[in-house]
């Protein structure tokens, strides 16, 4: 007998699970008196299809990413939220920038995104110094360089799943058979094909976080900067997450940067850069 405890939550023994074939995912389908569980093979095996990696002659440096003595404040009488740091970055690795609220994380993704310019020091991302790109010239390398997850949902809530992809990829210049293709291809690669018609409003939070990861890993971008991705989910759905990171550099040879605070994200990284 398997006991429902007072928050809902059903434990398996992890004999149950393995006699039953269940890993980390199942789906409850209930009917009158009973609940079945289904095993849910969520992305172990799902690879993307036909992603290209990165040529090694797409690559200038081994070292994809580099700040050289960089300091960024926001007032000339503010201290420095980011003071003269230097860093570097390997390509296709999962790095995370750690620390507190207010250590400047999201300024570090901005300065790499080119969202932010530095008061000193040069910013180098996937070959180019990008903190020397104008607003036009800038706007063009993210588009062909940089994908984005933001720890808040930035989905449009009555486009489908599908479309939310699909129009992501139409505005970096996709005809719209690619980028239904790529939109239908990444969102079975997060686990979602089967809610791929489903409204982004009516979308759990875990859902809507995968469909942004899957938006921003369509284009096949060089480089992957993630904000709080695991932020506001259970520690389940958020090991979900964390698992697509790795995939993502493992299997579509991307560069990630994920600025967080979760302990199951520092651990996961091949790297990792504490802000103070």
């Amino acid at each position: 007998m398997l006991i429902i405890d007072e928050h809902g939550w059903l434990r398996l023994p992890q004999r149950v699970r393995r006699q039953a074939g269940l890993r980390e995912r199942v789906r409850a389908q209930p009917s009158w008196g009973k609940v079945e569980l289904v095993a849910e093979d969520l992305a172990d095996s799902r690879a993307p299809v036909a992603t290209p990696r990165p040529a090694p002659a797409d690559k200038r440096y081994a070292t994809e990413i580099a700040l050289d003595r960089v300091t960024k404040r926001f007032a000339a009488r503010d201290a420095p939220v980011i003071d003269d740091l230097s860093s570097t970055f390997a390509a296709e690795q999962l790095h995370v920038v750690a620390g507190p609220s207010g250590a400047g994380k999201t300024t570090l993704l901005n300065l790499l995104a080119a969202l932010e310019r530095p008061d000193v020091g040069q910013v180098w991302v996937a070959g180019e110094r990008v903190d020397s790109l104008g607003r036009d010239e800038a706007a063009r390398w993210r588009q062909r360089s940089l994908g984005y997850v933001s720890q808040h949902s930035t989905l449009v809530e009555h486009l489908s799943a599908h479309e939310n992809v699909a129009l992501g990829l139409t505005l970096r210049g996709f005809t719209q058979p690619e980028a239904a293709e790529r939109a239908a291809r990444w969102l079975e690669w997060v686990g979602l094909d089967r809610l791929a018609d489903r409204r982004a409003d009516r979308l759990s939070g875990g859902e809507q976080r995968r469909v942004a990861l899957a938006r921003a890993l369509a284009p096949s971008p060089r480089v992957l900067l993630a904000d709080e991705p695991t932020a506001h989910l259970d520690r389940v759905t958020g090991r979900i997450v964390i698992r697509l990171l790795r995939d993502a550099v493992g299997q579509a040879g991307t560069t990630a940067i994920v600025a967080s605070h979760d302990p199951d994200v520092i651990s996961a990284a091949d790297t990792q850069l504490h802000l103070r």
